[in-house]
C-alpha cells in the first residue's frame, strides 16, 4: 500500500507476520512491525497509524510505540483455518478486506468493508480465495477477485454509500486457457 503522504511503500510477509516499509530513494526494505502470523493486508491511516488485518480481524498499529489496537470484535473465530488475505481502501477511506480458508479447500471466505464510523459489514460470502481490488478512475466500479475463479468481477460501485451491485466478469481468464 502507497503512503503517498510519507512517500513509503508498505507491504507484509504473511507467513512470517511481519510489515514492511520501502522507500523509492533507499533501496533496502525495512522491517517496521511484527504484529503476527497472518498480517496480511496495511493501509495507511489520516493520523498517521497503519490499518491492518490479522487472521481474524482489523487492528490499528501506531507506528511509534508499535502498540497494536483491535478495531473489530474478533471475527470468524468459528473457521479457524480462515484468515484474512487481501484489502484496500476505497476512495472514500472505507477499508475492505476479504478472507479465505488458509489451505484453499472450501469457499469458507467473505468479503468485509469497515467504515469509517468502524461499522464492519460482510459483503459478500461463500469465497475460496479472497484478492485483488481496485476501483475504476470514475468511482463507478468496483473490482474484485477470488482467485480460482479465474475471473475478475466487476460491480456498480456507489462512492457515497459503499454500495456494491450488479456483479459481473469483466475478465475470464479461463475462456481462452490463460493462466490467472
Amino acid at each position: 500500500s502507497w503512503d503517498a503522504k510519507k512517500g513509503i511503500l508498505y507491504w507484509v510477509d504473511i507467513s512470517q507476520g511481519l510489515i514492511y516499509a520501502h522507500s523509492p530513494d533507499d533501496p533496502n526494505d525495512e522491517v517496521i512491525a511484527r504484529p503476527g502470523k497472518n498480517t496480511s493486508c496495511v493501509v495507511p491511516r489520516k493520523m498517521g497509524a497503519l490499518a491492518l488485518t490479522l487472521q481474524h480481524g482489523y487492528y490499528s498499529l501506531d507506528l511509534e510505540s508499535k502498540k497494536l489496537t483491535s478495531l473489530t470484535d474478533p471475527m470468524e473465530t468459528d473457521l479457524p483455518e480462515n484468515r484474512f488475505n487481501d484489502g484496500k481502501c476505497d476512495p472514500a477511506g472505507r477499508f475492505w478486506a476479504g478472507t479465505m480458508d488458509d489451505l484453499e479447500r472450501s469457499a469458507t471466505g467473505s468479503l468485509y468493508v469497515l467504515e469509517k464510523n468502524q461499522k464492519l459489514k460482510k459483503v459478500l460470502s461463500d469465497i475460496t480465495c479472497s484478492n485483488g481490488l481496485g476501483w475504476s478512475p470514475d468511482n463507478k466500479i468496483m473490482y474484485y477477485i477470488d482467485t480460482p475463479t479465474l475471473k475478475v468481477s466487476a460491480f456498480d460501485y456507489s462512492v457515497s454509500t459503499g454500495a456494491i451491485q450488479n456483479r459481473r466478469t469483466a475478465v475470464d481468464f479461463a475462456q481462452n486457457y490463460q493462466p490467472g
